[in-house]
């Protein structure tokens, strides 16, 4: 058997490996632009309060982080150096409540995570007051990843085994 094609098997299992990880890291970056947009806005929304003396009500919502609500005479915004407030990484709006509805703070500022479900902060929902679990958020890749870098692992080692079988059989029929 030639030797490039001795190699074919180990290279799709390579390539399954990197295809499979780099999911599993776009997933993540995604995760943890949503959490530092999040952190972002909270910031912002605390300095607002310092302001004017309160949170932007509900209907008011992060937009009063760009144009002044009515009545907020001390505001000093924009807060936020964006033209609009942009949405989550999976371009869903971000979910703001105040007074707080759901979680352990003054107000409620959530992502609806990939699935666009809200799920009032829990399931994939990335929130103000939890942030998010990368193992809640995606299990199934966790456990991927894992099988794959196993599977992974056995191929390099039954390939350098095969390798090293080779060289003996071919040393002993050369003496």
């Amino acid at each position: 058997m030639p030797q490039n094609i001795k190699n074919i098997p180990i290279a799709y299992l390579v390539i399954f490996f990197v295809i499979v990880t780099g999911n599993e890291a776009i997933a993540s970056s995604k995760l943890g632009s949503a959490q530092a947009r999040i952190s972002i806005f909270e910031e912002r929304l605390i300095l607002m309060k310092k302001d004017i003396g309160r949170y932007p009500t509900t209907n008011e919502g992060l937009d009063a982080l760009l144009v002044a609500p009515p009545g907020a005479s001390n505001w000093r915004g924009p807060y936020v150096p964006y033209g609009a407030i942009p949405t989550d990484p999976w371009n869903h709006a971000y979910i703001y409540y105040y007074p707080a509805i759901y979680g352990n703070k003054e107000f409620d500022l959530y992502s609806t995570g990939e699935n666009g479900v809200d799920e009032k902060g829990k399931g994939d929902d990335i929130s103000n007051w939890h942030g998010a679990d990368a193992r809640q958020y995606n299990p199934k890749g966790t456990i991927v990843r894992y099988l794959v870098l196993a599977i992974f692992i056995l191929a390099v080692v039954l390939g350098v085994a095969y390798f090293i079988k080779t060289r003996i059989l071919s040393n002993k029929s050369r003496a």
